[in-house]
């Protein structure tokens, strides 16, 4: 069910970037989307979400998950905004008053897809980068470029910036 729904989205996503819909293309994408499906699997395993194999998914489920994904993309492309302008106001200030530092970060999100999936959006946002993750103290280490403010709790907030709980929510 899961591999017959990427597939049918792969495709559509391969017609949609390539904007043609003759029979060479098509071909070419279905290939595609086949043989990544394939290798993707095959490194994987059977299970492509976490507890999966021994929690067999519904597929209300798995539609709540795409939903809660489809919801993150636009709070995620407005955190990545507001942080390239923060980091713009900052490089354009007249003194540049910074205070650069590694900060530590707990996930508490279950499995390594979550922690991973934390580390790369906090990556991708700018001004922080991930740096570690110590799996026995579930902490990330994060560079973050303004550590301006040494409370713990609003340390955690600015630097996650509230992705944990829709990670969790895309995950579960």
């Amino acid at each position: 069910m899961v591999s017959a729904l990427a597939a049918v989205t792969l495709f559509f996503l391969w017609i949609i970037f390539v904007g043609s819909l003759a029979l060479a293309d098509s071909i070419a994408g279905g290939v595609i989307v086949l043989v990544s499906l394939f290798l993707f699997r095959r490194s994987r395993g059977p299970s492509w979400f976490p507890r999966c194999s021994e929690n067999r998914r519904s597929p209300g489920a798995l539609l709540k998950n795409v939903l809660a994904g489809l919801l993150f993309m636009p709070v995620f492309a407005g955190k990545i905004l507001l942080s390239g302008l923060q980091i713009t106001f900052l490089a354009l200030q007249p003194s540049i008053t910074l205070w650069p530092g590694i900060v530590r970060v707990r996930t508490a999100l279950p499995g390594m897809s979550g922690v991973a999936a934390l580390a790369n959006t906090i990556t991708l946002t700018p001004g922080t980068l991930s740096l570690d993750y110590v799996e026995e103290e579930d902490a990330l280490f994060i560079h973050w470029i303004d550590v301006s403010e040494y409370d713990a709790t609003t340390l955690d907030q600015q630097v996650t910036g509230g992705l944990r709980p829709w990670i969790r929510r895309i995950l579960e």
